[in-house]
């Protein structure tokens, strides 16, 4: 029987407002690991796991040094190239000759989705450029 589900058995008997909230957290829970269309990408998530080294695995979540915020360092043997995470909000933090954007409340604040997706387009763009693989803005 699926754990949470006895959790919040347990939290519904004590509170009806914990009780709601539990049950919302654990749909939510629920709807971003399993849906139509991942069963693909989770078998071959941990066909992928199941071949790293403990090592590996550590380094993987740990990261490495490098010349981004956050650097998962390759694992040849399995064809894995690495990743590099980027962040700013306002452009790529650690760069040179990069585009300053307008923060995103202030884009929101204009109610223009064409400004939005035109903000993220342009954002994306730059981090790819600039060699991220993942922009943690």
């Amino acid at each position: 029987m699926d754990t949470r589900r006895l959790s919040c058995r347990r939290v519904c008997s004590l509170s009806a407002s914990a009780c709601s909230s539990c049950r919302s957290i654990a749909n939510i829970v629920t709807a971003n690991a399993t849906g139509i269309g991942w069963e693909e990408a989770h078998k071959r998530a941990k066909a992928f796991v199941a071949q790293l080294t403990l090592e590996e695995k550590a380094k993987m979540v740990t990261g490495t040094p490098g010349p981004c915020v956050g650097n998962i360092e390759p694992v040849e043997r399995l064809g894995f190239n690495g990743l590099c995470l980027q962040d700013g909000p306002l452009s790529n933090r650690v760069a040179d000759y990069v585009s300053v954007f307008s923060a995103g409340v202030s884009a929101a604040s204009t109610w223009d989705k064409d400004i939005l997706y035109e903000r993220g387009l342009l954002m994306g763009k730059e981090f790819r450029a600039k060699g991220a693989h993942v922009a943690l803005s």
